[in-house]
């Protein structure tokens, strides 16, 4: 499904968090290589669940707005309030969990 997902022009930026049972090694490399952006082994926690997508929205925030390395390491206080304006829903995900 994720090899569909990226090979589509009009899903291939769509960020993918793996929610999965599967936890060895070769099961995450497997994932990452198909395009995940993050792997969650079950259990999870949660906060950790929140944690990343956090980071998976700040980092699609940075991709989406053109930035390269150079300008968010200079203007990385400005790069992440404007990356936060995209994160608006989070605290509605919070409340759902």
């Amino acid at each position: 499904l994720l090899n569909i997902i990226r090979s589509d022009p009009l899903l291939e930026s769509l960020p993918v968090i793996l929610l999965t049972a599967r936890g060895k090694v070769d099961d995450r490399i497997a994932g990452y290589e198909a395009g995940a952006d993050a792997y969650l082994t079950k259990p999870f926690d949660p906060e950790e669940l929140l944690s990343v997508l956090e980071g998976v929205l700040r980092r699609d925030a940075f991709v989406s707005s053109g930035l390269d390395a150079a300008a968010v390491g200079k203007n990385k206080r400005e790069s992440t309030s404007n990356s936060e304006d995209s994160i608006l829903p989070m605290e509605e995900i919070k409340r759902e969990i």
